[in-house]
């Protein structure tokens, strides 16, 4: 199941509908087609797995010790549950990186969330299954479509209670974020606005 998200890019569609003229409606409406408000939205994105929310629920000691690495599995082995759990959050509070950061196993959902128009394939040695994913970006108007077609995505970003998959939702804009990205629209819309009144007064 993939998973996407709307933006209605700084309100561009209440100041759009305020104006009569065809081509600087065009012209505003293209805003949410730069390739600097794409970017901000991966990183914002992003910034969601780095933190791991902040507060997603943390994983299992099980799917920790499936998914680390070679090297830590055998660090690992005979260690309690606990205390995997414990030296995972340890390594959190001194702020270094956790051997398994949450929904990073492999790092396709975070590579076809995050990043415009990417593609790529994952393969799970152990089920012997090969996965692929694309980003989704594409624009409706002024609003910005975003998210990946990976066919997890959707579980993890909302949940899935019946198989105890808790919510984890990635695709979401921080607050600061979102500020950041309309200021930068609207600071565009404003300068195409100003030219065209230039214009007609000449």
């Amino acid at each position: 199941m993939s998973a996407s998200m709307s933006v209605d890019v700084s309100g561009l569609r209440i100041l759009i509908a305020k104006l009569s003229d065809p081509s600087l409606k065009a012209q505003l409406e293209a805003l949410a087609q730069e390739k600097a408000v794409a970017a901000m939205v991966g990183q914002a994105i992003a910034e969601n797995f780095e933190n791991e929310g902040p507060g997603w629920e943390p994983l299992k000691a099980k799917t920790i010790r499936y998914s680390v690495s070679k090297k830590m599995r055998k660090q690992y082995h005979g260690m309690s549950d606990k205390h995997i759990l414990r030296q995972e959050a340890m390594r959190r509070q001194k702020g270094e990186e956790p051997h398994r950061k949450i929904l990073q196993r492999t790092g396709l959902l975070k590579k076809t969330a995050t990043i415009p128009g990417f593609g790529g394939m994952s393969y799970d040695k152990k089920a012997k299954t090969a996965v692929s994913g694309t980003n989704i970006y594409k624009t409706e108007g002024t609003n910005l479509i975003w998210g990946t077609d990976l066919v997890y995505a959707g579980v993890h970003n909302k949940g899935l209670p019946a198989k105890n998959i808790p919510k984890r939702e990635f695709l979401k804009i921080p607050s600061h974020w979102m500020k950041e990205i309309n200021d930068f629209v609207l600071g565009k819309a404003l300068k195409i606005i100003k030219s065209s009144l230039g214009t007609v007064s000449k």
